[in-house]
């Protein structure tokens, strides 16, 4: 099964799916249904685009996997997609505390990084941008505040060792 890692790439180039979108002349729909993998193919053309925009090659955005999912790779997508709709989300927002938007750009990181389990980068998120709001008195939606209570929930799923 090939995966698309487009979400993740734009998140290291701090880039939103509208920005993207309009960059490349493709609409924020047809970019959505790429980047989460219900696309029947990419043309050369638009990756050519992509790659060029977030100055990176086709292999960070596309990737083989065997169709085999255990419950870590579950976990991981589950806990990249909520940090990647936060960090959307937030960045939109003018004058948006930093400190959260670096939590979630740190455990962006974490993940594409692999070297921590999704569960301890989604504890330490929780961590990160509860200290954040805490001392500079930010406030989380009700959407993103639902985000940080599924994360918290992922972190406390039992790891396989």
């Amino acid at each position: 099964m090939i995966k698309i890692n487009l979400d993740l790439v734009m998140l290291k180039k701090k880039m939103s799916s509208k920005e993207l979108a309009k960059k490349i002349g493709i609409t924020p729909t047809n970019l959505s249904i790429l980047k989460t993998g219900k696309a029947k193919g990419v043309r050369f053309e638009t990756l050519d685009k992509i790659c060029q925009e977030l100055d990176c090659q086709p292999g960070d955005i596309l990737s083989y996997q065997n169709e085999d999912k255990n419950q870590e790779e579950s976990i991981y997508e589950q806990v990249f997609e909520l940090v990647n709709e936060m960090y959307n989300s937030l960045s939109e927002k003018p004058n948006f505390d930093t400190e959260v938007l670096k939590a979630l750009m740190v455990a962006g990181k974490n993940l594409n990084e692999g070297k921590l389990s999704p569960q301890v980068i989604a504890g330490r998120t929780v961590n990160d941008i509860i200290f954040a709001n805490m001392n500079n008195g930010s406030k989380l939606d009700k959407n993103n505040a639902e985000h940080l209570n599924q994360l918290l929930r992922l972190s406390h799923v039992d790891r396989k060792d």
